[in-house]
Formats: C-alpha cells, structure tokens, sequence
C-alpha cells in the first residue's frame, strides 16, 4: 500500500492514497512500515528489505534513516504516528521523531490465513490482496482483514492475479542442491523473491514481489517428482545493474535441456516464457555465462513457476 502516512495509534496506521482517501490499515496485519522514499541502492532499503525477507517471530525491528550504515533497533512498536514512532526497547520506552526512522518491520507471529484469491496491482505500484467483487461505478472492491474494504477504480488498477492451485511458485519449494562456478573467485548465493544483490526484483521499472535471482554460472535443482507439467517466468538482467550484464537462461528436465534463451543483456527487456516440463522428476534452473565473462550478470526469474 504506497501512500502519506496520516495517522496512527497503537492500533493502526492511516495513510492517505490518491484513489481511496484516507485508508486505516490494522498494524497486528502489517509486515513493515517504510517511511522514507526508497532508493534501491540504498543500505537503508537493503536492510528493510532483509529483515522483510526473515521476520523475527517476536520482535519488531526498528530501521534509522540517514547515514551510510544502515542502524536499527530490536524490541516492541507501541504505536506509529505522522509525527513520532513509539517504540519499546529493554523495557524502556523511547520516542523517535519520524523523520529519524526509514521504516519498521513487524514481528511475523502466527498467521493462520489462507492463501489471498486474488493480487491487484496498481499504477502507482500499490498491491492488494483480498477477495474481489465489483459494482456499477467502475470500481472494483477489495476485501481483507488488513483494510477490511477497499473500493479501486478500475482505470487505478495495472493487473489481477488470480491464486490457483495449479501454480507453485519456485520460491516456494526447497531445491535439492545448488552449484555455483565462479568466473574468477566471487561466490555468489542464491535468492528467493530477491535479486541476487538482495533487493527487489526490479525488470523494465517493474518491481516483482516474487521470483529468484542468481549470478552467472549457477544452477538451482528443484525435486517435481513429475508432478509438473510446465515452468513459468519473467527472464532478464535486473535494473539495478542495466545496461551492464548478458546471461544464458536454461532449463534442464531431468538433465536434459529444454530451453535455452541464448545470451540475454543487459540493454534488452524482460523476456516472459512458458516451457513444458512433461512431468520430470527433476527441474534444474541455469544461469549461465554470456560473452562478456561474469560482469553484472544478475539474472533475474521473476515471477518463476510451476504449473500442474
């Protein structure tokens, strides 16, 4: 939800958009708060987007702004304002003047909802998860325990994803093994709905909540036990590192190889692909080595996924 922060308690936050007005948004059903503009290049916004990634189960974190070195701070959030965040530190209490924190990530506690019918992506780059129905005033609501209703103009909204149980997103299984081949001596690691520098997946000034990144040359195996029949995704090189980069994307089923891009740079768009995998027990993800040796080649697979 992208919007100015307007209000706030101990119980909720209000922020205020420019398709809805003034939106409460419950805080025991946020992840994180950020209050600065973000700068993907940033170690604020990296560290954001980490501690994002692997929530602690019962503290809040709090991110300073400014600075070079990203700073922050483990205990309770009390309550967040427009003008000072209250935050609970050893049992002491502290107020933060707001300008002073680039966000706050939530403890995740124990969630037991089912998984959101549907995805709606705005314009501004807002997404909403929720059930869906519409009206006569070309708007399109949007149910959820985060905001309880919301009513979007149907001109305000990008896309609409729909949730199947015939998609499972390759962030969501455990791959059996992971192999990587430095060019020179710079071992990169994998990451799940990262870039591989571990920021936002960002393709042609989109950004993708989910998907891999990898560093050329790597391999990522994915036990299917032939319970797929095709694989999804949007390749590319990431933004962060345009016009530099140029990978081989390839796709092995069972050793075998079924698709292979052909060098991708850093200068073209993303490319999305669809490839049958006929029910292979394995499925192995390759990010290879283009012609300009290893520099840059941050290769994103966004949105990557099976399909039954």
């Amino acid at each position: 939800l992208i919007g100015r922060l307007v209000g706030g308690s101990g119980s909720e936050v209000r922020a205020e958009c420019r398709w809805a007005g003034s939106v409460g948004v419950r805080l025991d059903a946020l992840a994180g708060v950020r209050l600065a503009s973000p700068s993907a290049l940033s170690a604020q916004e990296a560290a954001f987007q980490s501690l994002l990634s692997d929530r602690s189960a019962d503290r809040d974190v709090l991110l300073a702004s400014g600075g070079g070195e990203a700073q922050s701070i483990r205990g309770v959030l009390r309550s967040l304002s427009p003008e000072r965040i209250e935050f609970r530190w050893y049992d002491q209490p502290m107020e933060v003047p707001r300008e002073k924190v680039y966000g706050v990530v939530l403890a995740r506690g124990v969630s037991t909802a089912r998984p959101a019918p549907a995805l709606v992506s705005l314009r501004d780059g807002t997404r909403l998860a929720g059930d869906l129905s519409g009206d006569d005033q070309g708007r399109v609501t949007i149910g959820s325990p985060l905001f309880n209703r919301l009513a979007v103009p149907v001109e305000e909204i990008r896309e609409i994803t729909f949730h199947s149980e015939r998609v499972v997103f390759a962030g969501d299984l455990r791959p059996s093994a992971y192999r990587f081949t430095p060019y020179l001596n710079v071992k990169w690691p994998w990451r799940v709905n990262r870039s591989v520098s571990n920021r936002p997946i960002l393709l042609d000034g989109r950004s993708y909540p989910r998907g891999l990144g990898m560093h050329s040359q790597a391999e990522l195996d994915f036990p299917c036990d032939g319970a797929f029949t095709g694989f999804a995704a949007t390749i590319g090189i990431d933004d962060a590192v345009r016009p530099l980069g140029c990978a081989v994307f390839r796709v092995l089923a069972d050793g075998q190889e079924v698709f292979n891009s052909g060098p991708v740079s850093g200068a073209e768009p993303g490319r999305r692909i669809y490839q049958p995998v006929n029910g292979a027990k394995i499925v192995t993800l390759v990010a290879d080595f283009g012609p300009q040796t290893d520099l840059a080649d941050h290769a994103d697979w966004a949105d990557a996924r099976f399909l039954r």
